[in-house]
């Protein structure tokens, strides 16, 4: 249990940094084109690499995040859609 915690932790402290990356114009979302300018950075390559998936998938990831379909992501759908991704649903999901 402890050790997943901390898992979370370090988790939810790596995407936070790895949001303010993404988010070019420090307006509290990131939009399609602002993760597609970021698809060769190595923070954003390990962090596809960690939930397992291909970084060909980043726009039907994008999508998936973007729970409102307002075309942006902010930090709550991205914190939240990223830690539901490490379950077993993630294959579905991105379908």
């Amino acid at each position: 249990q402890r050790g997943r915690e901390d898992k979370d932790v370090y988790m939810i402290n790596h995407l936070k940094d790895l949001f303010g990356v993404l988010d070019e114009n420090s307006n509290g979302t990131i939009t399609w084109f602002e993760l597609q300018a970021h698809l060769n950075n190595p923070k954003l390559k390990t962090f596809f690499r960690d939930i397992d998936i291909d970084i060909s998938e980043a726009k039907g990831l994008f999508h998936m995040l973007d729970r409102d379909e307002s075309g942006t992501i902010d930090a709550d759908e991205f914190l939240s859609g990223c830690l539901r991704l490490r379950g077993p649903a993630k294959a579905l999901d991105l379908q």
